[in-house]
């Protein structure tokens, strides 16, 4: 869910967005790269939809907090808080923050690998090639960039366990 979806952006904001740690329904933390990332889920269940969304049943946010220790031992944020809001039309029991975390999980670890892979190493966005502006380029550039990211994904893992088998990280 993102700010431009208007009703809806604006419920999560009113209900959502203010609740603090004590109202989370999971506060997971975990250790990467020298810091404490604590995520912490927070759902809404709806009976009757919201606005016109009549099969809408859930309405989370999960927010990433990351902490690193200072020299007096002090915990201390590092960076911007972070906010995803997610919509769902599945019954609260059916799908629960366990669920959540596991989903958004998958979801950023495509975004970080591949996708960023070829947005920001191969600037794939910036630019297309003449011949990828007809039908069957599309689809051979679509096949190429597919074996291209496949390879990469397969690369990093395998070089993640020469560096002693790290675990993937979000």
């Amino acid at each position: 869910l993102k700010a431009n979806q208007g009703t809806m952006w604006d419920f999560t904001q009113k209900y959502l967005a203010p609740l603090r740690r004590e109202k989370a329904q999971l506060v997971k933390v975990e250790r990467a790269r020298g810091l404490e990332i604590e995520r912490r889920v927070y759902r809404l269940e709806l009976h009757g939809g919201l606005h016109t969304w009549n099969h809408l049943r859930q309405v989370v946010r999960i927010q990433t907090l990351r902490f690193k220790t200072d020299a007096q031992g002090k915990r201390v944020q590092v960076g911007k808080e972070g906010n995803r809001y997610w919509l769902r039309n599945a019954r609260h029991k059916e799908f629960d923050s366990h669920a959540w975390l596991s989903l958004t999980r998958r979801y950023w670890r495509i975004e970080n690998e591949g996708n960023w892979s070829a947005d920001a190493v191969w600037g794939e966005d910036g630019s297309r090639p003449r011949w990828a502006m007809w039908a069957d380029g599309v689809l051979m550039v679509g096949l190429l960039r597919m074996i291209g990211l496949t390879i990469v994904s397969v690369l990093r893992r395998i070089a993640q366990r020469r560096q002693g088998g790290r675990a993937q990280s979000w």
